[in-house]
């Protein structure tokens, strides 16, 4: 997957968690919802603001983030 379509994917996913139809990416140490920036190459990375711990975003997470965003499309 493109960067690109990484920071698509997890935008529309963001604007999904705001409104309540997929669940946050939360910190696995202190399940503070994570959130989203780049890195030095511009790529996206989530983020643990009380624990400051950044992960990479992994293919585990980019197809959970698009399992939900699918789901999210197939709601009526």
């Amino acid at each position: 997957m493109r960067d690109e379509d990484k920071w698509l994917a997890m935008h529309t996913y963001r604007k999904l968690v705001e409104q309540g139809i997929a669940p946050a990416i939360v910190c696995p140490d202190c399940e503070f919802p994570m959130t989203t920036q780049a890195d030095e190459a511009d790529r996206p990375i989530l983020v643990c603001s009380p624990c400051r711990v950044t992960f990479n975003v992994s293919a585990w997470v980019l197809d959970f983030i698009e399992a939900n965003i699918r789901e999210a499309a197939a709601q009526p």
